[in-house]
């Protein structure tokens, strides 16, 4: 069993592993913040250049939505 850990293989696997448990875990603490974010109605969000508000986020996404069941 000692001779597991001296094997690179074993490290390898365990880096391969160690990234998705540390997001899951970082995301799962964070969550109440991320929701209370995107609860907010007045919430503006600003990336190159635009700015949009999350009511109007959501009007288009309806809109969108509304678009493609027309079509369908």
């Amino acid at each position: 069993m000692a001779d597991l850990f001296i094997e690179a293989e074993f490290w390898s696997a365990v880096a391969s592993l160690a990234w998705p448990i540390a997001f899951m875990v970082v995301f799962f603490r964070l969550q109440p913040f991320i929701k209370s974010i995107f609860k907010k109605s007045n919430m503006t969000i600003k990336f190159a250049g635009f700015e949009i508000t999350a009511q109007e986020m959501a009007e288009n996404f309806r809109k969108d939505i509304f678009d493609i069941q027309e079509r369908v």
